[in-house]
């Protein structure tokens, strides 16, 4: 049923009703009498807690001369319906209910969302779905945050102290309203002087709402509380998307601080809330929680320029994308002992090329039966372009093997060796199918190893990058630009094997256990391909030594073992990212350098390009 009222000078507004299973949503839509619907953009608004769709009134009239305004009642407020059970205000029917709206007024294409409050707090949900992928152009979140990054944050939390307090404080009606009879006890006798705190704390005008219809509103939307803060609080789930997303933060916000939404700035320790939303842009402006009515033109100006930019399409894309490159590298002439400093560095960097191809192949495999089990779009698209990457530099390192044959290296026993270390790690390790549960554990380990091991490539590939005594002592300027360009690579997914581990549902003693066993593993495998390599070596140059090792550390041509052993810390560190490793600022150079997946021609061409001496 639709009903129109009189119409403004600018604008007309409709009145409909739109029913998903036993719940009607009350909806209004204003449209610009000057453009047609189909060519204006669609703006969806998502009111809070305790209110209804009138608290957009100000924002929605100044937008409406320009755009498709769309508000509704959620379910529990205003005329929509009430549910009787608290499970019904769960996120996910709250979620369903926006994409029902979004389909009802524009089912021939996507809405720019935007959110307030606990309109924010439910629109999170549709927009970090990948069901609803093409529904959303945009998200504007003001004063709500997405629980699910919230709870996750409360293990991660780097900022100080003083903010996690201060926010505990501020959130301190949450915990009154777990509280059975007292929270709609206190609605119900105190809920009619809401406007006149309103009034005295945020200099607001009272509303032309019923005081009754305000104090019922607020008793039914405790249940919002009820079904999902602790839920999301203590089971984060990961939410992502690629969809723009534009943050608003009042700064005197008596209930969200500026702090909870902190993490999604350039340059904050943690980088987890970034990779998970990488197109975000935060704005800090005066005003307290409500300033959707105490500034509704400021609000108004900033969903306008938002939204104009999207439709533009000039709002910068951050969207990190793996792909696979595959440069061609002559090593013909590379000679047996292509470092001239000493033999062993040049075998211990050597070892490298051993351990690489069969780790490599296993880690891609081992991605490849995760897949499936990763709900989130963007992870995938980093899973296959982390895949396609470990595969090319397994090839790459295959070459050099061919290399070593050639001259005289005999490495079949070693790489035998390896081999038989990797076939454990399949998906039937006894030849047997695992049960479910433990097939489901055994996955997750291997990806808790190949994380681990990554800590490793990731701190290898940065200290390639800037190793320039390394480049001076060689005598291969095309196995420099080979080891630069993986190590180029391994910065760049550097995070991507974690954030599968702890999608898969791993925490911090399953990850530490897995540090161990890849620090020993790795260990053992290194001292032992060193040896192999030595003992091989036509020109019989005597064992490895200790002493030997220490001295390239010295030279600064092989890494310390303090260095290996700070970043071996690091990773056991409680709320350790990846992402918190300081990438060189050589890889994204050497990879923009990249012309179609090949090296510049020449040899010292090459060496530049990989990021040699500049």
């Amino acid at each position: 049923m639709t009903t129109r009222d009189a119409p403004s000078t600018d604008w007309d507004v409709t009145h409909r009703v739109v029913r998903r299973g036993d719940v009607a949503l009350a909806v209004t839509e204003r449209r610009p009498k000057s453009v047609s619907t189909e060519a204006t953009p669609t703006l969806l608004f998502v009111h809070g807690y305790p209110d209804d769709q009138s608290v957009w009134d100000g924002v929605a009239e100044r937008l409406a001369g320009t755009f498709h305004v769309v508000t509704f009642d959620v379910r529990g407020a205003g005329k929509s319906t009430v549910p009787a059970k608290i499970s019904a205000y769960s996120l996910q029917e709250l979620s369903a209910d926006i994409a029902a709206v979004a389909d009802a007024v524009r089912p021939d294409g996507a809405v720019h969302l935007i959110g307030h409050d606990w309109g924010s707090i439910q629109a999170w949900e549709p927009i970090t779905d990948p069901r609803l992928l093409n529904k959303f152009k945009s998200f504007t979140s003001i004063s709500g945050p997405c629980l699910d990054h919230v709870g996750q944050g409360m293990r991660t939390w780097t900022g100080p102290i003083g903010d996690r307090l201060h926010q505990a404080v501020r959130s301190w009606y949450i915990g009154f309203f777990h509280l059975p009879v007292l929270a709609p006890t206190a609605w119900r006798l105190f809920g009619n002087r809401f406007d006149d705190l309103l009034e005295t704390s945020e200099a607001i005008a009272p509303s032309a709402r019923e005081p009754r219809s305000r104090v019922a509103d607020g008793v039914h939307g405790i249940s919002l509380y009820r079904a999902n803060i602790l839920p999301r609080l203590l089971a984060p789930r990961r939410r992502s998307t690629a969809i723009p997303v534009q943050i608003l933060v009042p700064e005197d916000d008596a209930y969200v601080t500026p702090a909870l939404t902190e993490a999604f700035e350039e340059g904050y320790p943690d980088p987890r809330l970034r990779r998970l939303v990488p197109n975000v842009e935060r704005h800090l402006m005066p005003g307290g929680h409500w300033v959707l009515r105490s500034r509704p033109e400021a609000i108004s100006t900033r969903i306008e320029s938002f939204v104009a930019r999207v439709e533009a399409r000039t709002v910068t894309n951050r969207v990190v994308r793996l792909v696979p490159r595959s440069p061609r590298f002559v090593l013909d002439e590379t000679p047996l002992h292509w470092l001239e400093s000493d033999v062993q560095t040049t075998h211990t960097v050597n070892v490298l090329s051993l351990l690489l191809p069969a780790g490599e192949h296993w880690f891609a495999k081992v991605f490849q039966e995760a897949l499936p089990h990763i709900d989130d779009p963007l992870l995938r698209q980093e899973m296959r372009g982390f895949a396609g990457q470990e595969s090319n530099h397994a090839f790459a390192h295959e070459k050099v093997l061919a290399l070593f044959k050639k001259q005289g290296l005999d490495t079949e026993g070693m790489l035998r060796h390896i081999d038989a270390w990797f076939a454990f790690g399949t998906a039937e390790p006894f030849g047997r199918k695992l049960p479910p549960r433990v097939d489901a554990a055994w996955l997750r380990h291997r990806v808790a190893l190949i994380a681990a091991v990554e800590q490793y490539t990731t701190f290898l590939g940065n200290w390639v990058l800037e190793a320039d005594e390394l480049a001076g002592a060689s005598l291969s300027p095309e196995m420099i630009s080979l080891l630069r360009w993986h190590g180029a690579e391994e910065v760049e997914h550097r995070a991507t094997a974690f954030d599968v581990f702890e999608a898969l549902g791993g925490g911090y003693l399953e990850r530490t256990i897995a540090m161990s066993e890849a620090f020993g593993a790795l260990l053992y495998l290194w001292i032992r391909g060193v040896k192999t390599l030595m003992a091989s070596d036509p020109t019989r140059p005597g064992s490895p030594s200790w002493r030997t090792f220490f001295a390239a550390g010295r030279r600064k041509q092989l890494p310390t073992l303090e260095q290996i052993g700070v970043a071996t810390l690091r990773y056991v560190t409680p709320g350790f990212h990846p992402a918190q490793e300081a990438g060189s600022g050589r890889a994204a150079a050497i990879l923009a350098g990249l012309s179609g997946g090949r090296l510049p021609g020449n040899g010292e061409q090459r060496r530049g390009a990989a990021g040699g001496t500049p």
